[in-house]
């Protein structure tokens, strides 16, 4: 993006400095090289400037992976991509959680069934027991009855 806009105002640049210039001559003088690279050579400083302030990129700067990521933005990329394995690992504990719960839940109501029908059970046994006891004791009463 930087660089468009800075193609743009380079553009711009160049084409305020060919107003504002001094008219071209008819005839070819003879100067000097730079007479001729002056221009260009400005446009390279400019444009290498840009690059090294990193407004415009112009290749593979040292300590950029093959993708163009400088090591923050690879060690930025690689956190991203953790707390984004985390975020997915963390959702599946919890539908896990909510799965074990709902298990849980149907354990607990069938648990609760089994207590009570042992309740209900317990006091049954206990009514007949109390019942046998009572015969038992009836038994022994007629029994001392008939011997005393």
């Amino acid at each position: 993006m930087w660089a468009g806009w800075a193609l743009w105002a380079l553009w711009a640049l160049v084409a305020v400095a060919q107003e504002t210039g001094p008219p071209p001559h008819e005839v070819m003088t003879s100067g000097t090289l730079g007479d001729y690279t002056g221009p260009v050579s400005t446009l390279m400083a400019t444009l290498l400037a840009l690059d090294r302030f990193g407004v415009l990129r112009l290749g593979n700067r040292r300590g950029e992976s093959e993708d163009g990521d400088t090591p923050r933005t690879a060690e930025l990329r690689a956190k991203v991509e953790h707390m984004s394995e985390s975020m997915g690992h963390m959702k599946r504990q919890a539908e896990k959680s909510y799965r074990d719960r709902t298990e849980h839940a149907v354990l607990l109501r069938t648990m609760q069934a089994d207590i009570a029908r042992l309740r209900e059970d317990w006091q049954k046994a206990r009514t007949e027991d109390r019942a046998d006891i009572a015969a038992r004791f009836a038994e022994l009463s007629q029994a001392i009855q008939r011997i005393g």
